[in-house]
């Protein structure tokens, strides 16, 4: 099965999941919590790739640092042209739900990046943030 992101590249699932398994709110949290316990004292490379490999083991389909257009309309026909992109942290697929992961090192502040990510992502799609220290929700996942 294939997912088409905003930059029309697809992202190809390749494992089968069943509808008794769990959904990808509770992966994504759950992944979160193991990988931040293990994890919470190295950098943020680290810890995205720590999570990474536990989402994968856990049956969700990953792609890290992935390029995203940033579209634009134009004003005299309406027509929408790229002008540039923005790297998504990790899109995270599950059945057939799909979210965006913007990983960090602390909460802080980040809303423009996630803003920007709004901007850019299918609106189906979830949003989190997450840190060693759990998931914030921008937005729940629908299905593609």
């Amino acid at each position: 099965m294939y997912v088409t992101h905003p930059g029309n590249s697809p992202l190809i699932l390749t494992r089968a999941v069943s509808m008794s398994d769990p959904s990808i709110v509770e992966i994504v949290e759950a992944a979160v919590l193991f990988t931040g316990a293990q994890l919470r004292d190295h950098s943020e490379a680290v810890f995205q790739a720590g999570l990474q490999i536990e989402l994968q083991g856990r049956g969700a389909n990953v792609q890290t640092e992935v390029p995203t257009p940033v579209l634009f309309e134009l004003s005299w026909s309406g027509s929408l042209v790229t002008v540039g992109h923005v790297r998504l942290d990790c899109i995270v697929i599950v059945n057939q739900a799909v979210v965006v992961l913007e990983v960090k090192r602390t909460a802080g502040k980040h809303g423009s990046q996630l803003q920007k990510y709004l901007n850019c992502i299918n609106p189906a799609w979830g949003l989190a943030l997450v840190t060693p220290d759990g998931t914030e929700w921008i937005r729940n996942p629908g299905t593609v």
